[in-house]
């Protein structure tokens, strides 16, 4: 199946709550006479938190720094001293990629697998919804 961003789709699928979250939906496909579909989501990255108590360990004064640092920004203090925001931000993850799958044969699910989207991806799967037709379950 073809694979085709759809920003318009997300919003109003995942509501104004997940806005920024990225629908890539496939057209309906057809393949030895059904009908597939297929939905990569990826939701925002989840941000890296501001370690408070390891920027004042530092001697990162309260303030402007802090908010440069928490934006990911390296700083120089009054010292001289350099601090990077690997220093003071901890987590933060890539966000959640869930595929929806509604295929019409077991050989459309083969080319989906092998699709150049879902194989470039350097992040695992979250989750895979698989939906299939009574008249043509794939397995």
């Amino acid at each position: 199946p073809e694979l085709a961003p759809t920003k318009a789709d997300a919003t109003a699928a995942l509501g104004e709550a997940n806005k920024h979250a990225m629908l890539t939906a496939g057209p309906p496909t057809t393949v030895s006479g059904g009908q597939s579909l297929c939905w990569l989501l990826q939701m925002p990255r989840v941000p890296a938190k501001f370690n408070r108590q390891a920027a004042e360990k530092l001697g990162v004064p309260p303030g402007a720094l802090f908010g440069r640092l928490a934006r990911g920004e390296s700083v120089t203090l009054p010292t001289g001293r350099t601090v990077a925001p690997d220093q003071v931000l901890t987590g933060g993850e890539a966000g959640e990629r869930v595929l929806i799958v509604d295929c019409a044969s077991a050989a459309e699910l083969a080319q989906l697998q092998a699709h150049p989207l879902l194989q470039a991806q350097s992040e695992p799967l979250s989750a895979v919804i698989h939906v299939s037709r009574p008249q043509a379950p794939c397995r």
